[in-house]
């Protein structure tokens, strides 16, 4: 199972927290709200520029977001670099994974004692 706390990424994300976007930016990840419908609670695609945009459902609260940030995230460091093409409506292997790989890193995160992260 790939780790996501273990990314260079991930670990530059939670020691510089006010400097966030920045980062993503450098990483060419871009992140932001939208209204998904009741059955999507975010999702992850790349521009024809490169970029990954992580969106979130606007529905959800702050820490459901940050949950769905880190799914996605998991998705564009883990597997976006073999799979040219990444599209799921179910709950495949990869969802579960990414799912699982989430909550670790919150928990991860929580026991360093922080709050929820900004991202």
């Amino acid at each position: 199972m790939f780790d996501i706390t273990q990314s260079k990424l991930y670990q530059k994300l939670i020691a510089n927290p006010d400097m966030v976007q920045e980062i993503l930016d450098a990483h060419k990840i871009r992140t932001q709200v939208a209204p998904l419908g009741r059955d999507i609670a975010g999702m992850v695609y790349r521009s024809r520029q490169e970029f990954y945009y992580i969106v979130g459902n606007w529905m959800l609260d702050f820490d459901a977001q940050q949950f769905v940030f880190l799914h996605e995230l998991y998705h564009i460091l883990a597997e976006a670099p073999k799979e040219p093409y990444l599209l799921r409506m179910d709950w495949s292997r990869e969802e579960v994974m990414a799912d699982r790989v989430a909550e670790v890193a919150v928990t991860k995160y929580m026991k360093m004692g922080g709050s929820s992260p900004e991202v």
